[in-house]
């Protein structure tokens, strides 16, 4: 992996949930993640942190 300059000296991992919102302009459910969401959570992993996804993609009334 490239080194991203981060610091990696955290003594507690921090819990991060990446949500994926619905759009109206997306019809048709995605079969995959968007990628540009897993490259920050492979950041955020990279330097200790726990990460979970919520994908709202294809959603309605999410509320």
């Amino acid at each position: 992996m490239e080194d991203l300059g981060l610091s990696t000296t955290y003594t507690e991992s921090t819990r991060v949930c990446l949500i994926v919102p619905p759009s109206p302009f997306l019809t048709r459910e995605r079969v995959f993640m968007n990628l540009g969401i897993l490259r920050v959570a492979a950041v955020l992993e990279q330097v200790g942190h726990v990460v979970d996804f919520l994908d709202l993609s294809g959603i309605q009334n999410y509320l």
